[in-house]
């Protein structure tokens, strides 16, 4: 019994134009948040749409659902996968992006804490790596599926 690529490529592209719109569209609503001045909005559709990215990538590369939904998480298991990854939220010698851990307090905190706070600044920082992200993933995932489809053949 052979693996089906064949299957593999069509639920990968399935997974991949179902979930990459929804996060692209968040991203897109993250920013007309921040500029219309609702940060709590914005900060929890960045998290969502980094959310969506991954898992994303997470399906079309091993077939399956992540069970996690933490950024932290999902980027640890998936920064190998490009050279780039690491590059968006990883230290270098100069800075520290603290993206990844404020992305997980977007996800859990913005909805419902009443103490929640983020300088539009930080925030607009925040969306450019996630825009990157999508970017990359984008490229990842057509990568995979083109993998997956000259196997096939």
């Amino acid at each position: 019994d052979r693996f089906d690529f064949g299957r593999a490529a069509d639920n990968a592209d399935r997974y991949a134009r179902t979930f990459m719109p929804s996060a692209d569209r968040l991203i897109g609503c993250a920013e007309r948040c921040i500029d219309s001045g609702y940060l709590r909005e914005s900060a929890f559709a960045t998290a969502q749409a980094a959310i969506y990215y991954y898992r994303t990538l997470f399906y079309v590369y091993h077939g399956f659902e992540a069970e996690t939904c933490d950024v932290r998480i999902l980027h640890h298991r998936l920064r190998t996968l490009s050279g780039e990854l690491p590059l968006l939220f990883e230290s270098d010698e100069y800075r520290h992006p603290k993206t990844l851990r404020r992305l997980h307090d977007f996800a859990s905190k913005a909805q419902y804490d009443p103490e929640f706070r983020v300088a539009p600044d930080e925030l607009a920082d925040h969306i450019v790596r996630v825009k990157q992200l999508g970017k990359v993933v984008s490229g990842l995932c057509r990568k995979r599926i083109g993998l997956f489809e000259t196997l096939t053949e």
